[in-house]
């Protein structure tokens, strides 16, 4: 721009004089231009417009998009990653956009459109931002740890902050192994597996043409239990993929957990739903409503431990009543499981080990860790978890010291998103997100 405006025809030498005239195009609404953006000057207001409906317009073509965590989270919460933003930017409207991302950010950063989240590579797009009452922020945080004067005027209560703890032990455990210290350490008496056996490979797709997604997974007994999300159902089977069949429902299954040998639970996404679910009669036993979006789900003890909004853990009995709530340090995590004293969860990039109370005994995180979907735990406290883009099983031992790779997309994983670990007859199964192939491996335990 400083070229042309020298050009004779213009005659604008100064760069004061330059400023002074882009600002009053601005002013008039002719371009957009902001001196903290020097780089980008747009000169038809239009290419904004459309560009920012990519983004927040009711035309977007959600089909290639409405089973994606980014996207669940961003119409139910207002949170929108850079990589959903990408992805929205390339779509066939946006095509045009998507080179000029970057300053596109600044823009919208510039005019409140979203605003980055400090330390993440998420953004907050506030017309997106659900409302809320003050009696939902208090039924979502059940906690003695309200600190704000505002929140105290509210709930009539002033905390004693000697008993909060706020240690860094609790929060900010020291131990946490990175990929070199895991790999490093010295792999003594720990129980990680040491190979595993196929033992069945089974398609759980009705038809070729009927596009499913498979969310989640359980073995309960001899039957394999699969949430088709897309087509509102459970799919049921042998273990060796005999007697197939289905249970309608009328909400889309996301997670599943086991109660007993013939009934589960099930997380639905969109409905803030839980439906306990009678395997051997085909039907739906009792309907739970949530406070909000419910994601990973695990019973334990005759409760259920359910993520809400993928930031806080709701502990509730089987009737739905809420008994307490867990807080956590990450802000964005989606599968849980439960298993004697401990609990264990993943975000998309780490894995954390914490006691019932929440606090945290060990984190592990991976530089490969990028796009962690589902977590389960075998006999000896290992955790095993898919990491759906590089096509991997990923075990780690229960200290948290120790890791191995155990499956790879030569045994047959193409996006694996599901995972549980039968304990009684030590059988991992894994299940493709969307191709429907489903695998049981037989878990080979360290000799002693």
């Amino acid at each position: 721009m400083s070229k042309l405006a020298k050009h004779p025809d213009i005659n604008i030498l100064k760069e004061g004089d330059l400023l002074l005239f882009l600002r009053f195009q601005h002013n008039v609404g002719n371009i957009i231009f902001f001196e903290k953006i020097p780089d980008l000057i747009i000169l038809n207001p239009q290419w904004l417009a459309d560009a920012f409906r990519c983004l927040v317009s009711d035309r977007i073509d959600t089909r290639e998009l409405h089973h994606l965590d980014d996207w669940c989270l961003f119409t139910q919460r207002g949170k929108i990653s850079d990589s959903l933003i990408t992805k929205l930017f390339e779509s066939k409207a946006g095509s045009q956009f998507s080179g000029m991302k970057d300053n596109l950010h600044k823009v919208m950063d510039k005019l409140d459109i979203i605003v980055k989240i400090e330390n993440s590579s998420y953004y907050i797009m506030p017309s997106m931002m659900p409302s809320s009452t003050f009696d939902d922020h208090k039924q979502m945080h059940r906690s003695d740890q309200i600190c704000s004067p505002w929140m105290n005027n509210e709930v009539k209560e002033i905390p004693d902050r000697a008993k909060i703890n706020t240690t860094q032990d609790d929060q900010n455990p020291e131990n946490e192994p990175n990929k070199e210290e895991a790999q490093d350490q010295t792999p003594v008496n720990n129980n990680l597996p040491v190979s595993v056996n196929l033992r069945q490979q089974i398609n759980i797709r009705q038809s070729t043409n009927k596009k499913s997604f498979i969310s989640s997974c359980k073995k309960i007994g001899n039957t394999l239990v699969f949430t088709d999300f897309y087509n509102k159902r459970l799919i049921i089977c042998n273990s060796d993929g005999t007697d197939k069949h289905h249970i309608p429902l009328s909400y889309k299954p996301w997670y599943i957990t086991e109660i007993d040998s013939n009934t589960v639970a099930v997380a639905c996404l969109y409905d803030s739903t839980i439906l306990i679910i009678n395997i051997s009669t085909r039907s739906i036993t009792s309907t739970i409503k949530t406070i909000g979006n419910c994601y990973g789900i695990s019973y334990n003890d005759n409760n259920l431990y359910v993520v809400i909004d993928r930031s806080i853990i709701h502990v509730m009995d089987l009737t739905g009543k809420v008994i307490r709530t867990i807080p956590v340090p990450t802000d964005d995590f989606y599968d849980i499981t439960v298993d004697r004293d401990r609990l264990v969860y993943i975000d998309k990039t780490s894995i954390y080990c914490c006691s019932l109370d929440g606090k945290v005994i060990w984190q592990f995180k991976m530089d490969v860790f990028q796009d962690l979907t589902c977590v389960t735990t075998d006999n000896e406290g290992n955790v095993y978890v898919t990491n759906e883009s590089t096509n991997t099983v990923i075990v780690v031992s229960d200290d948290g010291k120790h890791h191995k790779e155990l499956l790879t997309k030569s045994d047959g994983l193409n996006k694996p998103r599901e995972i549980y670990f039968d304990k009684k007859e030590n059988v991992l199964l894994v299940c493709n997100v969307t191709d429907g192939n489903a695998f049981l491996f037989d878990v080979i335990k360290k000799l002693t």
